[in-house]
């Protein structure tokens, strides 16, 4: 199996990498954590949005297995189509008994 993040930026990190100024990370921090993580298998398709480059149920198709992060700083329902069909969350909050760690 090998997971692949889609990003519609040209560079991984999202708030790192565009949002916290440099003086603050050092973006050579997040390149070398995307080395590591390519190192361990990780595929990154970059510059790819999902829904406008790759229609969503194709992307569905295409895998196993999707997890979806929207990078917003506050929880907000996808409106996704077929989304009855998955269990959703908001972030930080987890189902009952499952353990948050």
């Amino acid at each position: 199996m090998t997971p692949i993040v889609y990003d519609r930026y040209r560079r991984i990190g999202g708030l790192l990498t565009y949002g916290i100024p440099p003086f603050k990370l050092e973006k050579e921090v997040v390149e070398k954590r995307r080395e590591i993580l390519e190192g361990m298998g990780v595929e990154f398709r970059l510059g790819v949005e999902i829904g406008r480059d790759i229609a969503f149920d194709s992307f569905l198709a295409d895998h196993d297995a999707v997890f979806l992060g929207m990078g917003t700083y506050t929880h907000v329902k996808g409106g996704f189509q077929r989304r009855d069909s998955c269990q959703e969350w908001p972030l930080l909050q987890t189902p009952q008994g499952m353990p948050m760690t």
